[in-house]
């Protein structure tokens, strides 16, 4: 009986020893982890971790990371056993930190030299749990590269987030944009934009199945992380080439290390983000557009050694509708992103490209596909993420998340806007004398107007297809109206009309040649009247009337007479009394003219009469 007691005591007391040394950090005394590191953790023994003073003497990692050069020995070094798995936090010799498993090891001229190979995390730490929640800001960037005409600038926070703020950062990352692709000129991004990204990160390692404190199975591998960018970019596209893919790298940013703590196990994380310009498609004209979007893109998934991976992303954006100027068909995509990686103890671990940006179509002759629109732009955003982490937490993955575009805006064509200055409505002309033809039609979604003019009559000279100026000579009497039909590049129409009467030639042709027919004249505004005549005998005797107020045609109105002569100052207040400070009003001028043997003749026009208060 007394046997079996001690077999029992004895039992528990290395239960209690072998529990306790799984527990403690090795190698010395490692840097010490932040206050509000887990403490439940499980370290196995053969887990070295380097202190300060062996961190000094490293001097050389090879460049494969295999080989591991030691200024000097050191009581772990000569405790390291092939197996054993060294783990280091970020050190000028290893910048990305350590995590090597020793295969061998032999002192060379008082140096040391460890000979490794790959390792994995669950390796080093059987349980345990690490996470972070951080922005990358622009002092935490240790190293940086930019494309010629694009300069980096720390202004304020460039706007307010779209989003639950724990997706973004308090610092942009900025950059002023200069740059043509390459393509000579002929393509040019010129404008700003803002980026602020921010990491998440969750690693937790877990050991269902423990003896004597000692993790008896392969560890539980959980591990998620996302990025997030908030995303403020206002850029001007001009671009004159016919078909255009190109995909630049504009800048890029190795972050600083940084690294979480598992008990006195570093695990060290450096990110690395590149930003790039991508555009492609087809331009067969100029083309000047602006791009401004706000947005904020998450992507990134979690890891679970039970049911796999779960994809985790997110996408909220506001495009600003553009105001295009294109004069041919354009099929255009531009977009603004960030390829992120993240490294971990230097491998390759989490990747994530996040680009958003607009596409634009055009074409002046209209888009069937798009019930005739002008133009279209959409906004498009993908999202793409993966990780290829062979070497330390045996995971790969990649995966599309998100790939889709929306309509911000669409250009739908609108008939042109005409109008008929000269001849006015009811207008009276003479048979055999020049007629002329004055017009306003205007495209305005910009394009070249087919313009024709007609007649009701079908002896007239017409068609004349001239947009806003010509002429015309009427062989016949009688009433007849005149059309202006414009049509656009996509087949849009419209028109204008105007009614005249043509006269058979009088004895006394009259020509009143200021004010000009359907002009406007303010009530107080001073005007020279001016007219002549030809035909009959001189000398000639001028007397001018004014009939007010008459409708837009010229009808109806009270005739108040003027005064005489080929040429005087009037202004239409001097003969009619306007009430009240707006005026808006019609009214007929007149001019007859009799010769020394008494024959007359007579011109009329229509004037507005208008005054804006």
């Amino acid at each position: 009986m007394k046997k079996e007691s001690v077999r029992r005591i004895t039992a528990s007391i290395l239960v209690l020893i072998l529990t306790t040394v799984c527990n403690l950090p090795q190698g010395g005394t490692p840097t010490p982890p932040p206050a509000s590191a887990p403490t439940d953790y499980m370290i196995p023994p053969t887990t070295k971790v380097m202190d300060a003073s062996l961190q000094s003497s490293l001097q050389s990692v090879s460049e494969d990371g295999v080989t591991l050069t030691f200024s000097a020995s050191s009581p772990l070094l000569e405790d390291l056993e092939a197996g054993d798995v060294l783990v280091s936090d970020a050190t000028q010799a290893a910048p990305y930190g350590l995590l090597r498993k020793v295969v061998s090891k032999r002192t060379e001229g008082g140096q040391v030299i460890v000979e490794t190979a790959d390792a994995e995390l669950i390796e080093a730490v059987h349980e345990g749990h690490a996470a972070t929640v951080r922005d990358l800001r622009p002092e935490d960037i240790r190293s940086s590269w930019f494309l010629p005409g694009v300069t980096f600038s720390e202004p304020g926070r460039a706007g307010q987030s779209i989003m639950d703020t724990a997706v973004l950062g308090p610092q942009p990352l900025s950059y002023s944009i200069d740059t043509d692709f390459g393509t000579g000129g002929r393509v040019k991004v010129v404008g700003n934009a803002s980026l602020e990204p921010k990491l998440e990160t969750d690693l937790n390692i877990s050991c269902n199945d423990k003896v004597f404190g000692v993790c008896a199975e392969i560890p539980d591998l959980n591990f998620m992380t996302r990025i997030g960018i908030f995303e403020n970019v206002s850029l001007n596209v001009k671009g004159d080439v016919s078909s255009f893919h190109k995909k630049i790298e504009i800048a890029r940013h190795e972050f600083s290390p940084f690294t979480l703590w598992i008990g006195p196990v570093p695990v060290v994380f450096v990110p690395i983000l590149s930003i790039y310009l991508q555009g492609d498609g087809e331009l067969s004209s100029k083309l000047d557009y602006a791009i401004g979007q706000k947005m904020t893109l998450a992507a990134g998934f979690s890891y679970n050694s039970d049911t796999g991976f779960k994809d985790l992303s997110e996408a909220s954006f506001d495009f600003l509708k553009p105001n295009p100027s294109f004069n041919g068909q354009v099929d255009l995509r531009g977009v603004i992103g960030g390829e992120f990686k993240l490294l971990l103890y230097g491998a390759i671990g989490p990747f994530a490209s996040l680009e958003a940006g607009p596409r634009f179509r055009a074409n002046p002759a209209g888009m069937p596909s798009e019930g005739g629109a002008l133009w279209k732009a959409e906004g498009c955003i993908w999202l793409f993420v993966g990780i290829d982490s062979v070497k330390v937490i045996k995971l790969r993955y990649q995966k599309e998340l998100y790939k889709a575009c929306t309509g911000i805006a669409s250009g739908i064509n609108q008939p042109p806007l005409v109008s008929i200055q000269s001849p006015h409505q009811g207008s009276q002309v003479y048979q055999g004398e020049p007629v002329k033809l004055r017009a306003s039609a205007m495209d305005v979604d910009g394009g070249q107007l087919n313009c024709r003019w007609s007649s009701d009559v079908s002896g007239d000279p017409f068609p004349i297809n001239d947009c806003e100026r010509g002429s015309v000579t009427f062989n016949t009497v009688g009433t007849r109206t005149l059309r202006l039909t414009a049509t656009d590049p996509a087949g849009a129409s419209a028109s204008a009309s105007v009614s005249l009467e043509v006269l058979p030639p009088p004895n006394i042709l009259v020509t009143i040649d200021n004010p000009q027919d359907g002009g406007s004249v303010g009530p107080d505004e001073s005007i020279t009247l001016s007219g002549f005549a030809s035909g009959g005998q001189d000398p000639y005797r001028f007397k001018w009337s004014f009939a007010y107020p008459t409708d837009a045609a010229g009808n109806g109105g009270t005739e108040f007479e003027i005064g005489s002569g080929s040429s005087l100052a009037w202004a239409p207040s001097n003969t009619v009394s306007f009430g009240g400070c707006e005026v808006n009003g019609f009214g007929r001028l007149i001019l007859d003219v009799q010769d020394a043997n008494g024959f007359t003749g007579r011109r009329t026009i229509l004037i507005a009469i208008t005054r804006i208060c």
